[in-house]
């Protein structure tokens, strides 16, 4: 029973490590690599972010009164912002490639499947 058990967990280990290679194999493509643009767009929005987590502290403490932490925080926002709505438009971009390749696999499929 204990051997059976042990066996049951190795199998299950072996499958949770081999199947994504095992996809990397069948669809290279499913894994891409983030690009430069990507990166920067992150690093941009992430600066923004700990500035304006920076400001609110100071705002807290009451190092900044009211007018001087909206005056700083807003272009802050509106680069948060920018890069948010960069990132969704690269997120589309890309969910519209995979749907692009998959629709090609199908395709493909099918073909073969003609001959």
């Amino acid at each position: 029973m204990t051997f059976l058990a042990l066996l049951l967990v190795t199998g299950l280990a072996m499958y949770v490590i081999v199947q994504p290679l095992w996809q990397y194999i069948r669809q290279p493509w499913a894994f891409r690599t983030p690009d430069g643009e990507e990166e920067q767009v992150r690093q941009e929005q992430l600066s923004a972010l700990e500035a304006l987590r920076d400001l609110a502290m100071d705002y807290r403490l009451g190092q900044l009164s009211t007018t001087d932490y909206r005056a700083l925080a807003a272009p802050l926002q509106q680069q948060a912002r920018r890069t948010i709505q960069q990132q969704i438009k690269q997120n589309a971009v890309q969910e519209a490639d995979y749907a692009l390749d998959a629709a090609l696999e199908a395709e493909i499929l099918a073909l073969r499947r003609i001959k």
